[in-house]
């Protein structure tokens, strides 16, 4: 690996996509906009860099507004806000807590992902 003397090709043809994606959200980091907004950010990322991607963004929770669309529910676990939309349809919006109080299709989501999550740590 050759790191910073790495030769990228135009718009960075020659990376993975993750790369692609862990390079463009250094890049957002680096300007220190005052608004994120990422769009799926953890999607194409290996674990390890999605682990770190989201503590970046944890870390960034007090210092920018953010954005972030999302399927994973675990790269919005700790959101201020969420808006659950189904369909293209705002069903709900809220934190975490008052969204599984009050919209059984966010609570259904949450609590099947976090069952698949401990059948995936108890099968290891």
């Amino acid at each position: 690996e050759k790191n910073y003397h790495t030769i990228l090709a135009e718009r960075g043809k020659t990376l993975s996509g993750g790369q692609q994606q862990r390079l463009a959200i250094a890049r957002a980091l680096v300007k220190k906009a005052p608004i994120l907004v990422m769009d799926e950010a953890t999607s194409s990322l290996d674990a390890i860099s999605e682990s770190k991607i989201k503590d970046a963004i944890k870390g960034l929770q007090s210092k920018v507004t953010q954005i972030i669309i999302a399927h994973r529910l675990s790269t919005i676990e700790h959101a201020d806000r969420i808006i659950y939309i189904e369909k293209g349809i705002k069903l709900a919006e809220g934190s975490k807590d008052e969204l599984l109080k009050t919209c059984a299709e966010f609570k259904y989501m949450w609590e099947h992902y976090h069952r698949s999550e401990n059948l995936k740590k108890t099968s290891v």
